[in-house]
């Protein structure tokens, strides 16, 4: 994962996270949540929540896991707030819209799929402007 460059990190991400690999991604997650569901259960569970509509949110989970995986190669740490900022983008994967005042959320649009729009508040912009453009 180290040498995936920033440039590259949308497309690996998007290959990933539909492979096998992004399937067994979610099956441990499942797994985890659901440990006494059986293996082959846990991996068709995996496979059918790539199905749509339900794909946004696991989509969204396994490319986050990814992501994480990949920022910390990248880095040697994560940010202490990451994982929750994280957290907050994956909870607006069933909304048209995801808007935060955070320039360093700039991520977001990598874990949602494209029915989430992404904005980020210029700071140089009134936010009553900046809100009333997004509508």
């Amino acid at each position: 994962m180290s040498a995936i460059t920033p440039q590259d990190l949308e497309d690996w991400l998007r290959r990933e996270s539909v492979s096998i690999r992004g399937h067994s991604n979610l099956a441990r997650h499942i797994s985890l949540r659901f440990p006494e569901v059986p293996e082959h259960e846990v991996t068709e569970y995996a496979v059918g929540l790539f199905d749509l509509p339900m794909k946004r949110y696991a989509r969204g989970l396994v490319r986050a896991d990814l992501y994480l995986h990949w920022r910390y190669c990248q880095f040697g740490a994560l940010p202490k707030d990451l994982v929750d900022d994280v957290y907050h983008v994956l909870n607006a994967s069933y909304c048209d819209m995801y808007a935060t005042a955070d320039p360093k959320q700039k991520y977001a649009y990598l874990l949602l799929t494209s029915n989430t729009q992404v904005s980020i508040w210029p700071r140089d912009n009134r936010v009553d402007n900046w809100i009333e453009s997004l509508i």
